[in-house]
């Protein structure tokens, strides 16, 4: 499993538009996104930066 700390998480709208990002390019992923812990964990073997790049990319930088 693989985590990202995302602060700008706030509410599951912000949630819901991760997790549509990334199943746009890869569907068949695992994909958490908790707006308590502002966390994303994904359990794939697609490259980290991969998926950083693709959260970032819906405004939601990475630290």
């Amino acid at each position: 499993m693989t985590e990202f700390k995302v602060p700008g998480i706030a509410c599951s709208a912000c949630a819901l538009a991760i997790t549509n990002a990334i199943k746009e390019q890869y569907p068949a992923l695992q994909v958490d996104v908790s707006v308590e812990s502002k966390t994303v964990t994904i359990d794939s073997s697609v490259a980290k930066e991969k998926i950083r790049t693709i959260i970032e990319s819906v405004g939601y930088p990475v630290l």
